[in-house]
């Protein structure tokens, strides 16, 4: 079969049409997100350092605020840190403890997020959830969990939000018990 010029030219304009309406979708197929966290005994602090990329979390807050944002420019990161203290909780003992920001910074492929839950009662039974920016097609949260000389790595995604690490008394550390949230 023969492509006339006329043919090559319209099949070119609708590929080129599909393409541009699918941009977000051709150039970001992989929504991923990945976060340190870490016990620091001296504070009694769970220390949690959170990578994103920045344009899901700009599409994401642009979603909940129904604003134009622009992360380079926020006059605050309050609207972050808010949206992070509702997606990434932390329960001891069956109790939510309360996020403290630190930090926050933005970089061409990425946007970090420091954070903090100080600890008032003695270590217990852990249950972190990661709801991070789950209107993503197959989002994918990792995350890092470093206790004294132990390391734990788990993921969320929408079919398991929740990981819960029960702590051993006698091993004076967490081990990981998933858990999963429709």
């Amino acid at each position: 079969m023969k492509f006339s010029n006329t043919n090559r030219c319209a099949s070119l304009a609708v590929l080129a049409y599909f393409a541009m309406a699918n941009t977000s979708l051709l150039a970001h197929p992989f929504h991923f997100s990945s976060a340190e966290m870490q016990w620091n005994e001296k504070s009694s602090t769970f220390e949690v350092a959170l990578k994103v990329d920045p344009n899901d979390l700009e599409q994401e807050l642009r979603r909940r605020t129904k604003k134009k944002l622009v992360l380079e420019k926020l006059d605050s990161n309050e609207v972050v840190f808010e949206y992070v203290g509702e997606a990434f909780q932390i329960e001891m003992g069956g109790k939510k403890l309360k996020l403290k920001p630190v930090g926050f910074e933005v970089e061409t492929k990425s946007a970090w997020i420091y954070f903090e839950f100080p600890v008032a009662s003695p270590l217990g039974d852990l249950k972190v959830t990661n709801r991070l920016l789950q209107q993503a097609p197959h989002q994918t949260n990792t995350l890092l969990f470093r206790f004294e000389k132990t390391k734990t790595s788990t993921q969320f995604n929408e079919e398991a939000v929740e990981q819960t690490f029960k702590w051993d008394a006698t091993a004076k550390t967490f081990i990981l018990k998933k858990t999963s949230t429709p």
